[in-house]
This record gives C-alpha cells, sequence and structure tokens, in this order.
C-alpha cells in the first residue's frame, strides 16, 4: 500500500512538471515492450534467428533481449501498459534520475531509464543480426497530438511527413541526443496494427541471406523505399513487423 502510494505521488508531481512545460532530459531510444500471445516463440526468433541475448532476471511472463549495451526489446503475455496495441511501453533514455512513468496521448506507457556513465556503448554479440535499435513506429489516432506530446514532453523534433506535407498519415519525429534514432507516428487503419521496430543492419544483403539461413519468412526481398535507404520487412511468428535499414541512403 505504501509503494503504491509513493508512485502515486510520484505520478501527480511529475505530471504537474509536465503540465508546467518542463522537458524530461531524454537522450536516447532505450526500447520497448510489446504485448505478444506467444512469449515462448518470441524467445525462440529473437533469440535464435535475430542472434539477440536474452537477459536474466527478468518475471515470469517476459522474456527481454539486449540489442546492444543500452538498448533492449521486451516481449510480454500479461498486457501492462495501457494501451490495446502491441505496443506496449516505450523507454527513453534520460541523463538524469528516471521520473516516474507517463502516459501519452493514445494511453500508452511511457518509461525512462538512466544512462550510465561508462556504460557499454553500441555492442552487440557476434550471432545479432543488428546491433542498433534505429525507431519505433507507433500508431496514433491523431498525428497532431502525438507530435505535440513527444515535443513538448521529450523534446522530439519533427522531421518528416507524409506522403503529402498537406495529405499525411506518417510522421516522424527525431529523439533527442547524439545518436539518429527516431518516432514514427502512423494514423491507425481498420487493417491491424501499424507497431512495429526498425533496426540498423550495416549491410541488407547479409542481412537478408542470415534470417532466411536461420528460418525467417521475409516479406518479400530486400528494396530501396522511398526513403533512398534499403529496407526489408518481415513478421516475427505473432504478427509483429520488423523492419530492417540500411543506415546510409543506397547508391546511386
Amino acid at each position: 500500500m505504501l509503494k503504491e502510494l509513493i508512485r502515486s505521488v510520484l505520478l501527480i508531481a511529475t505530471m504537474s512538471c509536465m503540465a508546467a512545460g518542463e522537458q524530461l532530459p531524454v537522450t536516447y531510444l532505450a526500447g520497448a515492450r510489446f504485448h505478444v500471445s506467444d512469449v515462448a516463440k518470441a524467445r525462440e526468433f529473437y533469440g535464435k534467428v535475430f542472434g539477440f541475448q536474452e537477459k536474466s532476471g527478468t518475471t515470469s511472463g517476459l522474456v527481454a533481449f539486449q540489442i546492444n549495451g543500452e538498448q533492449f526489446v521486451e516481449f510480454t503475455a500479461n498486457q501492462s501498459g495501457g494501451s490495446a496495441a502491441p505496443l506496449e511501453i516505450i523507454f527513453f533514455g534520460t541523463s538524469k534520475k528516471p521520473t516516474a512513468p507517463l502516459k501519452d496521448q493514445d494511453g500508452r506507457r511511457v518509461e525512462f531509464v538512466e544512462s550510465v556513465a561508462g556504460a557499454p556503448g553500441l555492442k552487440a554479440g557476434q550471432k545479432s543480426v543488428s546491433d542498433h535499435l534505429l525507431h519505433l513506429g507507433i500508431g496514433t489516432t491523431d498525428l497532431n497530438r502525438a507530435i505535440a506530446f513527444y515535443g513538448a514532453h521529450f523534446g522530439c523534433k519533427e522531421s518528416w511527413r507524409g506522403p503529402t506535407p498537406d495529405e499525411f498519415r506518417i510522421v516522424i519525429v527525431r529523439v533527442p541526443g547524439p545518436r539518429e534514432e527516431f518516432v514514427e507516428f502512423l494514423l491507425r487503419g481498420e487493417q491491424g496494427s501499424p507497431d512495429h521496430l526498425c533496426l540498423d543492419v550495416p549491410d541488407i544483403q547479409c542481412a537478408y541471406q542470415t534470417l532466411v539461413e536461420r528460418g525467417a519468412t521475409t516479406r518479400g526481398k530486400p528494396r530501396i523505399a522511398s526513403n533512398g535507404h534499403w529496407v526489408l520487412n518481415l513478421a516475427d511468428p505473432n504478427g509483429l513487423r520488423v523492419e530492417l535499414m540500411e543506415p546510409r541512403p543506397a547508391a546511386k
């Protein structure tokens, strides 16, 4: 009871700061938690197919993987983030002691982890297909509210909207910090959830070959997307879309 009371007080204090216009010192995109129907399949796929190292000491019904020294992805069968969509929780790294969780414009939970000086940087295991979470794709009912919320609270800056500036269904905002990391907001439609994760790969063809050899089913072959980068899409065993992207535009 005491712990719940303290948590409630911290949450109210945090929301008061946000209402006053204070931004949290967000410095990077730390990770995400997705609600899935089969945690065992998620463990098999992200551990063996993607080669991520599983984190130890997680709670029952939760499996988590390190993408690199600072970024991670979690999967749970127990919905806990307040959102009916697959993406339950977004984790941001901060330069100060983390504050209480918030809820964004769609009721999705936003939590914070502290960046520790001297912590391992962008380094993954030898079997990992990727060592960098580039962006999260997030479904929303209102793009303008999403831009306003993530801009006012976390300092995210809009970098692109499309397919046209006047009639847009997608908005990309850059997360503060030295690394190129983003949140991609997509209008929710009737054809499933647009929630997804996007990972950096240095060589899309090599990543494609490795994933196929490890048993992954891709949505076609690598292609050059409208942003000029090589991309590859696939679905994990729970139906979650995973996008792979080369960090630099394709050579012309």
